[in-house]
C-alpha cells in the first residue's frame, strides 16, 4: 500500500569466477559464481542457513522458542547475441518455528512451517535501437502449516487445539515494452496474466464443560469443533500504459494509468498516475508525483479462523510525494522528501489488545477487529550520505512521520460487542521521530570499523487497567492505542580484518549488537500468576534482545 522493493540479482562480471563461504554465530552462507562459453554465459548459486535458535539459547532469551530458516538461490544467464539474452532463476526458502511452554500451567505447544519455491525464465530482446522487450514466465508454490495446543489457565488439561494448513500455487506470463518514439518521447507498456490456486484446511477444537472424576481424571463433556475445508482459484490480469515526455531540457514528465482485474475478489480497477522532475544546473533536481495504488487481497490470505470465507475488495491508497535531491561538491549527497498518503476502502484489521505475538491470534480473548473509515500517513524524511574519503564514510537520516486510523467502530469477537470509536487513533507502528546514523572508519587498508545507532520514539499500544473487583481482579480495556512505549535506542559495532591467503581473502569479524545492552520494551503482556490456590493479575514487559555478541569468518577465492 505504501512502497515497493525493486530487487535485482547480482550480475557476474566478465571473466570473474569465485567462491566464498562464511560462518558466524548467526548463520552459514556460501556463494559461487562464474562465467562460461567465452563470457557469453554466467552462473550464480547462493545458500544460507540461520542459527537464531542457537543464539537465543546462548543469550538465555526465549529458550523455549526455536526458530530456524534457510534459503537457496540459483540462476544461469546466457547472451545469445548482441540483442538477445535469456535467464533461468530458481529460489527456495523455508522457515520453521517450535515453541513448547514449561510448567504445568504453561504447557502451550506450537509448530509452524512455511516454505516457498519459485522458478522463472526471462527473455530480454532489443529488436531495434528504439524498442526493448522483457518477457517473463514464472511459477511458484507456497506451503503454510500451523499446529498447536493451549492448556487451561487453571487445570492441567487441553483448552483448545488448532490445525491450519494452506497451500498456494500459481503460474504467470508477463511482458514489458519500451519504445522510444522520438528523442523526447518514450512509451512504456506492460501486460501480466497470472493463474492462481489455494487450498484451505482448518480445524479448531475448543474443550469446555469438563469435570474431574473420582480417579482424578479430567473428563471433557463438550467439544466445540470448527472445520473449514475449501478451495479458491482465479486469475489476475494487469496492464499499464505510460508516456514519458521531455518538455524542455530541464523538465521531464510521465503520465499514464494501470488496470487491475482480480477475478476471485471481483476487482476491476483503474489507477491514474503522474510524475515530473525538474533538473537545475547545479546537480539539483526536484521530483513530484501523484497517483492511485490498489492492493487486492491475496488468494491464500483468508482469515478463516475469524470466520471469513470470501475476499474483501481491494484497498486503495492515494499518494502525494515531493522530493529534492542535491549533490554537493564535497561528495555529500542530500535527499529531502515529503509525502501525504490517504488509505480508503480498507479491510477489517485483526489485532490483539494484549499480546504483540500470539500463537493463535484468532482465538485470543483479547482479539479486536478494527473497522476503519480511512487511514492517513504523512511525513518528512532527510537523508545525507558521504562515501569513503580520507578513511571515513557516513550516512545520516531523520524522519518525522504520523500514521493514524480514522475509526468507525471496533468489534470484540469473544464478547460479541461493538464499540463505536469515532476518532483518530495512531496505528500500531506509528513512529513519530526516527534517527539513524552509520559511520565507517578504515585506519589501515585491511581494517574496517563500523558503528551504527538507531533511535525512534515508542509505538502505541492498548494500556489495560486493573479491575478493582476484590473477588476476581482482572484486566479490562482502557481505550485502544492510548499508551506509548518508551523510545527505542540501539548501538551496534562491527570490526573487520582482511587477510591475504594465496589467491583468496579471509575476512574475520567481531560484532556486538546492542552494545550498551539497552532494555528496549517490545510489548506488555497482561497475564495472571498463581500463588497457592489464588490467581493474581500481572503486567509484564517483554523486551527486544539485549547485548548480542557474534563473530565469524568469510573466505573468498577466485579461480
Amino acid at each position: 500500500m505504501s512502497g515497493v522493493f525493486n530487487i535485482k540479482s547480482k550480475q557476474v562480471k566478465p571473466g570473474e569466477r569465485k567462491f566464498s563461504v562464511g560462518l558466524s554465530l548467526l548463520n552459514f552462507k556460501a556463494l559461487g559464481e562464474g562465467r562460461f562459453a567465452n563470457d557469453k554465459g554466467s552462473w550464480l548459486v547462493s545458500v544460507r542457513r540461520g542459527y537464531i535458535d542457537y543464539v537465543l539459547k546462548l543469550t538465555g532469551d526465549d529458550e523455549d522458542l526455536k526458530p530456524t530458516y534457510y534459503d537457496l538461490y540459483g540462476k544461469v544467464d546466457y547472451q545469445l547475441n548482441n540483442n538477445t539474452a535469456i535467464s533461468a532463476n530458481f529460489l527456495h526458502a523455508g522457515d520453521k518455528l517450535k515453541y513448547a511452554g514449561v510448567g504445568i500451567y504453561d504447557g502451550d505447544f506450537l509448530t509452524s512451517k512455511y516454505g516457498n519455491s519459485y522458478g522463472w525464465l526471462t527473455l530480454k530482446l532489443i529488436p531495434t535501437d528504439k524498442l526493448a522487450i522483457n518477457t517473463l514466465l514464472s511459477t511458484g508454490k507456497v506451503d503454510n502449516y500451523r499446529l498447536g495446543t493451549t492448556l487451561h489457565y487453571i487445570l492441567p488439561t487441553i483448552n483448545m487445539s488448532v490445525r491450519d494448513q494452506r497451500d498456494f500455487r500459481f503460474y504467470g506470463f508477463k511482458t514489458d515494452w519500451e519504445y522510444s518514439a522520438t528523442e523526447n518521447y518514450l512509451i512504456k507498456f506492460g501486460y501480466e496474466y497470472k493463474r492462481l490456486w489455494s487450498d484451505y484446511d482448518y480445524l479448531h477444537q475448543q474443550y469446555s464443560n469438563f469435570h474431574v472424576n473420582q480417579f482424578g481424571e479430567i473428563i471433557h463433556v463438550d467439544i466445540d469443533t470448527t472445520i473449514s475445508v475449501f478451495e479458491k482459484s482465479g486469475y489476475q490480469l494487469r496492464s499499464y500504459l505510460s508516456n514519458r515526455i521531455r518538455l524542455t531540457n530541464r523538465i521531464v514528465t510521465e503520465f499514464g494509468f494501470r488496470y487491475d482485474n482480480t477475478s476471485y475478489s471481483n476487482d476491476k480497477l483503474i489507477s491514474p498516475r503522474i510524475n515530473a522532475v525538474y533538473n537545475f544546473e547545479n546537480n539539483t533536481s526536484i521530483r513530484a508525483g501523484w497517483g492511485y495504488f490498489y492492493q487486492s487481497a491475496s488468494i491464500d490470505n483468508i482469515f478463516i479462523g475469524d470466520g471469513e470465507t470470501s475476499f474483501f475488495p481491494a484497498e486503495k491508497a492515494e499518494h502525494w510525494v515531493i522530493g529534492l535531491q542535491h549533490s554537493f561538491r564535497n561528495g555529500i549527497n542530500l535527499r529531502l522528501e515529503g509525502y501525504y498518503k490517504i488509505y480508503s476502502e480498507l479491510r477489517p484489521d485483526m489485532r490483539s489488545s494484549v499480546y504483540s505475538l500470539d500463537q493463535f491470534p484468532e482465538l485470543s480473548d483479547y482479539r479486536t477487529i478494527y473497522y476503519r473509515a480511512k487511514s492517513y500517513s504523512r511525513g518528512i524524511e532527510l537523508y545525507l550520505k558521504k562515501d569513503m574519503v580520507n578513511k571515513f564514510s557516513w550516512c545520516f537520516s531523520y524522519a518525522y512521520a504520523k500514521a493514524e486510523d480514522s475509526l468507525d467502530h471496533i468489534y470484540f469477537p469473544h464478547q460479541d460487542e461493538s464499540r463505536h470509536e469515532d476518532e483518530i487513533l495512531p496505528t500500531p507502528f506509528d513512529q513519530r521521530h526516527t534517527l539513524y546514523f552509520d559511520s565507517g572508519y578504515r585506519p589501515w587498508s585491511h581494517w574496517l570499523i563500523n558503528i551504527a545507532w538507531q533511535y525512534h520514539t515508542g509505538w502505541a499500544f492498548t494500556n489495560n487497567v486493573l479491575d478493582d473487583d476484590p473477588y476476581f481482579p482482572r484486566w479490562i480495556y482502557n481505550g485502544q492505542m492510548r499508551g506509548r512505549h518508551k523510545p527505542f535506542s540501539r548501538v551496534d559495532l562491527r570490526i573487520n580484518k582482511d587477510y591475504k591467503i594465496g589467491n583468496g581473502k579471509l575476512t574475520a569479524f567481531i560484532e556486538l549488537i546492542n552494545v550498551l545492552n539497552r532494555k528496549n520494551i517490545r510489548a506488555y503482556e497482561f497475564k495472571y500468576f498463581r500463588i497457592g490456590d489464588n490467581w493474581y493479575p500481572e503486567k509484564k514487559a517483554e523486551y527486544w534482545l539485549g547485548i548480542l555478541p557474534s563473530f565469524g569468518l568469510t573466505y573468498q577465492v577466485s579461480f
